[in-house]
């Protein structure tokens, strides 16, 4: 009942709680960005229909939060694209975070402006926002999503599982419908209309 980490007033909306993965691992959970509605499936009885227009990723699960692989282009001038391991953060508003130092060559681009990214439960988080060229997942791309960089000093929290190298947030997200399904380990994303 109490607020104690004044989450509503650090996101600006009234936030009466989270769902998280005790609640998630029991469900397949679809997310509808455009409608605003949530629906959990029974997995006993849920039959996926086929779906050409489909992608599905294995989850990876570290302290019961999701991690899927992609892949960004980081260089304009190749078009060479480097693995990534993303945290997927479905209530952040922001695209991608990427974070400096991970790989080698994940380093804010020449273009750029310093700002604070969001907050924390540990306080304000501050990094760089630019954009890339391309995110790949699978046989979806999207050019061009705004992208923030985070240092080493601004990730030392966040970095937990040392594998990460940043989260995949509702910027993305939003552009499809998805699907969780933590009994199962995968996640299926279906493009809408806000894709492009």
């Amino acid at each position: 009942l109490e607020d104690k980490f004044d989450l509503s007033a650090r996101m600006g909306v009234t936030i009466h709680g989270i769902l998280g993965y005790n609640l998630l691992r029991n469900y397949i959970v679809k997310i509808n960005y455009k409608t605003k509605k949530i629906d959990f499936f029974n997995p006993k009885k849920f039959n996926y229909k086929k779906c050409k227009k489909c992608e599905v990723f294995p989850i990876r699960f570290y302290r019961k939060k999701p991690y899927i692989n992609a892949q960004v282009q980081l260089d304009t001038i190749g078009t060479t694209l480097t693995d990534v391991k993303l945290l997927i953060d479905s209530g952040g508003s922001d695209a991608i975070w990427l974070f400096e130092g991970t790989k080698k060559n994940i380093k804010t681009p020449k273009r750029f402006f310093k700002d604070v990214l969001g907050e924390g439960l540990s306080g304000s988080i501050i990094g760089n926002r630019s954009r890339i060229p391309k995110i790949k997942l699978k046989s979806f791309e999207i050019e061009n999503p705004t992208t923030s960089f985070l240092n080493e000093v601004s990730t030392k929290n966040a970095r937990k599982f040392k594998a990460r190298n940043g989260s995949l947030g509702a910027g993305i997200l939003k552009r499809f419908t998805v699907w969780f399904d933590y009994p199962n380990r995968k996640l299926t994303l279906k493009k809408n209309s806000e894709f492009n």
